[in-house]
C-alpha cells in the first residue's frame, strides 16, 4: 500500500460508495486537504477501480502556469473523446471546437460548458464515465467554470466527477454547492507506520520527523529520506508546503545543471507533451540529447514519463524546481518554449511575456490581442491578467495607463473587485489621456467604496460621463448613465438629481428611440417622462433591433414605467436570444426582469420556473445580486399563490443578502410580498404594517415607484380596518401619478381601487367601468376586481347579480393558481346561496417548477435534445424528468401532456 493510503480506509470507502452510485446517477465530490496529504493517491484509487469496473476514465491535473491559457484544462481533460464532438448538434459542436481553437467564432463559456456536458453524457451512454481533476485550483478559470457547470447538471447521468483541491485556495468547485471530503493528517499510529516503512532513522531523528511532518504522509517520506542532523533547525519554520518544497529542492540540488534545466523546462511548460519539452530542452540546454537528460531526472525520482507525457512526481516538486531556478534560467526556459510554440498563439504569447524583462511593445501588443481573444471566449480573468501584464511591458506611460484602466474596468465589470481594486492602485493619473483620466475618476467614484451609496454621487458622476461623451465616448457615457439611472431608481433620488441626469443623457446626442437612452429616462423619470417613453417603446418591434441587449434595455425600461404588457414581448425576445447564444449573465438579468413582468401579468407558473432557473444561473455565474433580486421577485409570486412558506423563505434569503449591503430599498418587493400574503388571509393589520413601510418616505424600504405595485392591497387593508381617509389618500396619489405618467399598471390599479373608496351609485359605475376591458391584460387585478364587485353586490342583498362575477373571479383565480383567493371567492359564493364545488387544483400543481417547465416545452413539440438546449440540461436528464413527470400527471405519452397541463390556461406558459 502506498504511504499516502495508510490510515485512509474511511476515505477510500467514501470514494467506492461514490463510484457505486455513479453507475446510474451523477455523483460529485471535492477532495480537500493540504499538499502531500494523499489526495492524488485517492484519485489513483478511483481511477484504478473505475477501470476495473469497466468505466471510462478521463483525467487532468492542473498546473500553475496554465491558469492564464483559456480552456487548456478542459481541452486536456476531453482531448481523448473530442472526436465524438461530431455527434453533437452543430451549436454545441461549434462551441466546443471554438474553445479549443479549432473553429471560429469564439463561443460564450457556458455554451462550451453545456457542449462538454452533452459530450460526456453521450459518452456515458456506452459506459459510465469518471472525470478526475487533480489540483483543480490550478485549472484555468474558464475550464473550471465549465466543469462546475457540468457537475451541477449530471444528476441523471452515469457520470462521476471527483476533484482534488489544495487547502487555503478557492476554485469554481469550492463554492459550497458540492459535497466535500476533507483529508486530514494521519494519527500518531499511522504516521509512525508510514515512517517505519520509509527507512531506518535514529530515535531522535524519528521524533523530529514525526514532529515536523505533523501527520502528512508525503512529509514523513521526504523528510526521512533526506534527513541530516542539521535538518531540525533548517526545516522547522514555515508551513507544510514550504517544508516539503525545501525537501524537494534539496533533491534537485543533487542533479547536474543540464538535467536540472531539463526539469525546469517541464516546470515552465503548461502541458505534459514530451515532444514539446524535448524540443524546448534542446534549445535551452544546447544539447541534442534532451531525452537522456529527462531520463536522468526520471531515475532521480523527479519526473515520470508515461507514453508521450512527462510530469513531475508531485506538484510540489514542480514548484520547488521552478522557484529554485534563477530568474534568468526561468526566462530562458520560457523563451525556448515560446520558440517551439509558433503555432499556438495564446500559449506562445504567455511564454514570451514570461521571458521578457523591461519594455517590449511587440509582446505587449500580443498580450492585448490575447486579452481580446480571452474576452471573446468568456475568460475575463485571463483577459484582465493579460492586460495587466501588457501594461508592465508597455513602452510609454500613456500606453501603460490605458491598459491598466482597461484591465480595471474589465475586472469590475466582471465582478473581480479584488483584482480591480489592486489595479487602481497601480494607475498614476498623470500618465493618462483626458479620456482615460475620466474613466479612472469614474472607477474610483463607483468602486472605491463598494458599499451601497445611494444617489449622493450621481451629479458628480453624471458630469464625468458627460465629459467622456464630449471626448467622443458616447456609448461608454450612456452605459455609465444607465448605472446612474438605476441608482436613482433604487435610491429614491430627488427630482433635481433625476431630471438632471435625464437632461445630461439626452444631451449626449443619441437618437430619441435609442434603447439605452430610453432605459435611462424610464429609470430616472418614470412619472415625469413615462408617457413619452411608453409611446416610443410601443412603436418598436421586439427582436428587430441591433442586439438582444436592446430588447433587454427596452423591456427593463417598460417595467420601470409599469408598462408590463409592452415589456413582455421584449423580454421574451431577449431571454430567447441570450439563451440561444449562451450569454448566461445577461440571460439571468433578462429572466429577473421577466419574472416581475410575469408576476404582474399573471404568468405565475412561468415566473416560478424562471425563479428556479435564476437561482441555478446565479450559482453558475456568481451573480449573487441578480440571484437575490430574483428571490425577492419570486416572493411576490409565491405570496400571490398562497405559498406563504415559500414566500417567507425567499424574502428572508433576500434580506440576509441586501441588509448587510445597506441596500434596503431592494427589499421593497419583500415587504409587498408579506403584504400580499397577509391580505390573502385577511390579516389586514399585519398587511397595513408591511405596506406602510414601502409607502412611508421615512422608512428604509420605501420605494417611490415600487409602492404602486401594492396600492390595491393598501386600499383594501385600510378599508378593512375602517381607515377610509388613508385609503382615499392612496387613491388620490394614484390619480396624480396616472395623470402625469399614464403608467399602464397605475391605470389598472386605479380601475380596481377607485370603486373601493367610492359610495352609492358612483361606486357601481366605477365597478362597471372596470369591466369594460381595461383589466384584461392584468388577470390577477381583473379577478380581484370581479371579487370586489361581487362582494359589494352581495352585501347589498343583490345575490343573484353577484354570482356571475364571483364565479368568474373564482375561475380566474383557479387558472392562476391563487389558492387563497379561490377560497375567498368560494366563501362569497356560499354566502350568496350557491353550492360551491371543490377547487380544481389541477394535476400540473404536482410538478416542481422545473418539471412543469420541461413538461410545457415537451407539450409544445420540442424533442428532449431541444428542451435540453433550451434549459442547458443534457437530453438524457430531460428524458429522466419526463419519466418522473408522466406518472405524476397520470399519463403515458407526450401527446397527453397538453390536456394534462390544462391546455393553454392563463399563467402557465412555458419559459
Amino acid at each position: 500500500m502506498p504511504p499516502a493510503l495508510v490510515g485512509r480506509d474511511d476515505e477510500v470507502a467514501v470514494l467506492r460508495a461514490l463510484l457505486g452510485r455513479s453507475a446510474d446517477h451523477g455523483a460529485v465530490l471535492l477532495v480537500r486537504g493540504e499538499p502531500g496529504v494523499g489526495k492524488s493517491s485517492l484519485l489513483d484509487v478511483v481511477a484504478r477501480e473505475a477501470v476495473q469496473a469497466g468505466r471510462q476514465v478521463l483525467r487532468v491535473t492542473g498546473v500553475e502556469s496554465e491558469a492564464q491559457v483559456p480552456w487548456s484544462g478542459l481541452h486536456r481533460l476531453l482531448g481523448s473523446v473530442l472526436p465524438l464532438a461530431d455527434r453533437l448538434p452543430e451549436p454545441q459542436r461549434a462551441a466546443l471546437l471554438s474553445a479549443f481553437g479549432l473553429a471560429a467564432p469564439a463561443a460564450p463559456p457556458y455554451l462550451v460548458g453545456y457542449a462538454a456536458l452533452e459530450l460526456v453524457a453521450d459518452r456515458a451512454a456506452d459506459a459510465p464515465v469518471v472525470l478526475l481533476v487533480d489540483d483543480v485550483q490550478w485549472i484555468d478559470p474558464a475550464s473550471a467554470c465549465a466543469l462546475a457547470f457540468l457537475a451541477r447538471r449530471i444528476q441523471d447521468e452515469p457520470v462521476a466527477v471527483v476533484a482534488a483541491q489544495r487547502d487555503g485556495v478557492d476554485s469554481a468547485l469550492s463554492d459550497g454547492t458540492f459535497p466535500e471530503l476533507v483529508v486530514g493528517p494521519l494519527d500518531d499510529t499511522h504516521a509512525a507506520e508510514v515512517l517505519e516503512r520509509a527507512g531506518a532513522l535514529s530515535t531522535g531523528a524519528r521524533r523530529e520527523v514525526l514532529r515536523l511532518a505533523e501527520g502528512n504522509p508525503l512529509a514523513l517520506v521526504e523528510l526521512s529520506r533526506s534527513w541530516t542532523p542539521t535538518d531540525a533547525g533548517l526545516v522547522a519554520p514555515g508551513a507544510m508546503t514550504s517544508r516539503l518544497e525545501r525537501a524537494f529542492a534539496r533533491r534537485l540540488e543533487d542533479l547536474r545543471d543540464d538535467v536540472r534545466l531539463a526539469a525546469l523546462v517541464v516546470a515552465a511548460d503548461d502541458t505534459d507533451s514530451l515532444v514539446e519539452v524535448v524540443r524546448a530542452t534542446e534549445l535551452v540546454a544546447g544539447d541534442s540529447h534532451a531525452e537522456d537528460l529527462l531520463a536522468e531526472a526520471v531515475d532521480a525520482g523527479v519526473l515520470v514519463v508515461e507514453g508521450g507525457a512527462v510530469r513531475f512526481r508531485h506538484p510540489l516538486v514542480r514548484s520547488a524546481c521552478y522557484q529554485g531556478a534563477t530568474p534568468s534560467e526561468r526566462r530562458a526556459a520560457h523563451a525556448a518554449l515560446a520558440e517551439v510554440l509558433v503555432a499556438s498563439t495564446g500559449r506562445r504569447t504567455w511564454h514570451l511575456a514570461a521571458s521578457t524583462v523591461g519594455p517590449a511593445d511587440d509582446v505587449a501588443d500580443d498580450l492585448e490581442a490575447a486579452a481580446d481573444r480571452a474576452i471573446e471566449q468568456g475568460a475575463t480573468r485571463a483577459a484582465v491578467a493579460a492586460l495587466a501584464r501588457a501594461a508592465e511591458l508597455s513602452g510609454t506611460a500613456l500606453e501603460r495607463g490605458r491598459r491598466l484602466v482597461g484591465a480595471a474596468e474589465l475586472a469590475f465589470d466582471s465582478g473581480l473587485y479584488q483584482e480591480g481594486t489592486a489595479l487602481l492602485v497601480r494607475v498614476d493619473a498623470a500618465d493618462l489621456s483626458e479620456e482615460h483620466r475620466l474613466r479612472l475618476s469614474w472607477l474610483h467614484e463607483v468602486f472605491g467604496d463598494r458599499a451601497w451609496s445611494g444617489a449622493a454621487k450621481v451629479p458628480a458622476l453624471c458630469d464625468v460621463a458627460s465629459r467622456l461623451a464630449a471626448e467622443g465616448e458616447r456609448e461608454h457615457a450612456l452605459k455609465m448613465m444607465v448605472s446612474l439611472a438605476l441608482r436613482c431608481w433604487w435610491s429614491n433620488a430627488d427630482a433635481t438629481t433625476r431630471l438632471g441626469l435625464v437632461e445630461a443623457a439626452e444631451g449626449v446626442g443619441a437618437a430619441p428611440d435609442d434603447p439605452t437612452l430610453l432605459a435611462i429616462v424610464a429609470y430616472a423619470a418614470p412619472v415625469e417622462r413615462g408617457r413619452a417613453v411608453g409611446q416610443r417603446i410601443a412603436a418598436l418591434t421586439p427582436g428587430v433591433l441591433g442586439d438582444a441587449i436592446d430588447d433587454l434595455d427596452l423591456g427593463a425600461a417598460a417595467t420601470g414605467i409599469g408598462a408590463f404588457p409592452l415589456a413582455a414581448p421584449l423580454l421574451d425576445s431577449a431571454v430567447s436570444r441570450f439563451r440561444s447564444r449562451g450569454e448566461m449573465p445577461l440571460l439571468l438579468q433578462a429572466l429577473v426582469s421577466r419574472m416581475l413582468t410575469d408576476h404582474h401579468l399573471g404568468r405565475w407558473q412561468a415566473a416560478r420556473a424562471a425563479g428556479d432557473e435564476v437561482q441555478r444561473l446565479a450559482v453558475d455565474t456568481g451573480e449573487r445580486l441578480w440571484g437575490m433580486a430574483g428571490a425577492a421577485t419570486e416572493a411576490l409570486v409565491a405570496a400571490a399563490q398562497g405559498d406563504d412558506e415559500g414566500a417567507d423563505y425567499l424574502g428572508r434569503t433576500a434580506e440576509a443578502f441586501f441588509l448587510p449591503l445597506g441596500a434596503h430599498t431592494f427589499l421593497a418587493p419583500v415587504e409587498l410580498a408579506r403584504t400580499l400574503s397577509a391580505v390573502a388571509h385577511g390579516r389586514h393589520e399585519q398587511a397595513l404594517h408591511h405596506v406602510r413601510r414601502v409607502f412611508d418616505p421615512a422608512s428604509p424600504v420605501h420605494h417611490a415607484n415600487a409602492r404602486h405595485w401594492g396600492s390595491v392591497d393598501h386600499v383594501l387593508s385600510a378599508l378593512a380596518l375602517d381607515r377610509r381617509a388613508e385609503a382615499g389618500q392612496v387613491v388620490e396619489e394614484l390619480e396624480s401619478v396616472w395623470e402625469a405618467s399614464r403608467s399602464p399598471l397605475v391605470g389598472a390599479s386605479l380601475l380596481v381601487a377607485r370603486p373601493l373608496v367610492a359610495t352609492g351609485s358612483r361606486a357601481e359605475a366605477l365597478f362597471v367601468d372596470g369591466l369594460r376591458g381595461g383589466l384584461v391584460p392584468w388577470p390577477f387585478l381583473h379577478a380581484r376586481h370581479l371579487l370586489a364587485y361581487g362582494t359589494w353586490l352581495r352585501r347589498r342583498r343583490r345575490s343573484r347579480d353577484s354570482r356571475p362575477h364571483l364565479r368568474s373571479a373564482r375561475d380566474m383565480f383557479e387558472a392562476l393558481g391563487a389558492a387563497p383567493w379561490v377560497d375567498q371567492a368560494n366563501r362569497e359564493l356560499r354566502a350568496s346561496g350557491e353550492t360551491v364545488r371543490e377547487p380544481d387544483r389541477g394535476a400540473g400543481d404536482l410538478l416542481s417548477p422545473q418539471e412543469r417547465q420541461i413538461a410545457q416545452l415537451a407539450a409544445s413539440g420540442l424533442t428532449n435534445r431541444e428542451i435540453g438546449q433550451h434549459l442547458y440540461l443534457s437530453h438524457r436528464t430531460v428524458g429522466s424528468h419526463l419519466y418522473r413527470i408522466f406518472p405524476k400527471l397520470g399519463i403515458t405519452s407526450r401527446a397527453q401532456l397538453v390536456s394534462a397541463l390544462g391546455g393553454s390556461r392563463p399563467g402557465t406558459g412555458a419559459t
